[in-house]
Order: C-alpha cells, then sequence, then structure tokens
C-alpha cells in the first residue's frame, strides 16, 4: 500500500512497500528537458537513487514501484 503526501505542487513523497519514493519536478536549463525525475531510497538508508526522468509524476512514481518490485523479487 503506498502512502502520498504533496508538499508542493513540484514535489509528491509516497511510501511504497517501506521504500521511500519522491518525484521532484525540473524546469528544463540549457539543452535538457524539464521533467518529473524519480527518487528511490531503501527503507534503512538516507541515499536516494536517481532512476530517471519521465514527462509525468504518475509515470515517473510508477517507474520508481517497478524498480522496487525489482530489487525485491
Amino acid at each position: 500500500m503506498a502512502i502520498s503526501s504533496i508538499n508542493s505542487p513540484h514535489i509528491v513523497n509516497i511510501e511504497y512497500q517501506g521504500w521511500k519514493l519522491q518525484a521532484r519536478w525540473f524546469q528544463p536549463f540549457w539543452i535538457s528537458n524539464g521533467g518529473w525525475v524519480c527518487y528511490v531510497s531503501k527503507p534503512d538508508s538516507s541515499h536516494k537513487l536517481n532512476i530517471g526522468r519521465w514527462s509525468t509524476s504518475d509515470e515517473a512514481l510508477d517507474r520508481g514501484r517497478a524498480h522496487v518490485d525489482r530489487c525485491m523479487a
């Protein structure tokens, strides 16, 4: 079960199977497009892993959940 909170319009935090997921909006800069970056951290760690950038927060969090599922398999 996921617990969700929105800290601002540009940050979404959820907990999924004990892991912390965060989708954060980054504005475009230089030649980089903007997008939602997903960070994942293990239950016993404060280190966040950037697993990629997607066009929506929902897609970023879906990819984060899939990453957790693969790690726990």
